[in-house]
C-alpha cells in the first residue's frame, strides 16, 4: 500500500481522501437521520435520506476508481454529477425545515425546536457534501 501511496499523484491522494471524507459524512448524516431524525414525533416529511445515501456512496466509489484504473478517468465526472444528485435530494429534505423556520409556522415539524434541530443538522451534510463536490469538479478538470 506504501509503494502504492508512493506512485500515485497527487490528485489521486486528494481523490482518494475526498472520497474517504464522502464516505464517512454521508454514513454519519444517514446514521443521524435514522436515531435522531426519524424517532421525533410528528414529522410530516417525506424521508428521502436513503437516496442520498445511495446517490454519494456509489459517487465516491467511482471518484476512487480512475486511481486503480487510469483508462476509466471519465468516472470523476460522473461521479461529481452523482455528489451533485445526491445534494439536490438533501437539499429538497432541508427545504421543509426551513420552510417551517422562515413562516414561524411548524407544518412539516410539530414544533419550531424539532426544526432547528433539523436544518442545523441538515445543513451541516450539505455543506460538507457541497464541499467535496467542489473538490471533486476541480480534480476532474486539474492535469496532474
Amino acid at each position: 500500500m506504501v509503494k502504492f501511496l508512493k506512485n500515485c499523484s497527487i490528485n489521486d491522494r486528494i481523490r482518494i481522501v475526498l472520497s474517504f471524507v464522502l464516505l464517512i459524512s454521508v454514513t454519519s448524516f444517514f446514521i443521524v437521520d435514522i436515531i435522531v431524525v426519524q424517532r421525533l414525533e410528528g414529522l410530516t416529511k417525506p424521508d428521502n435520506s436513503y437516496l442520498t445515501f445511495i446517490l454519494i456512496v456509489a459517487a465516491s466509489i467511482m471518484n476512487v476508481i480512475p486511481v486503480f484504473f487510469k483508462k476509466l478517468s471519465f468516472l470523476v465526472i460522473i461521479s461529481a454529477l452523482l455528489i451533485s444528485f445526491g445534494i439536490g435530494v438533501h437539499f429538497y429534505l432541508t427545504a421543509f425545515a426551513l420552510a417551517d423556520l422562515s413562516t414561524g409556522v411548524p407544518f412539516f415539524t410539530n414544533s419550531v425546536g424539532n426544526a432547528v434541530l433539523i436544518s442545523s443538522l441538515h445543513l451541516t451534510y450539505l455543506s460538507l457534501f457541497v464541499l467535496c463536490d467542489i473538490g471533486c469538479i476541480i480534480l476532474a478538470f486539474r492535469k496532474d
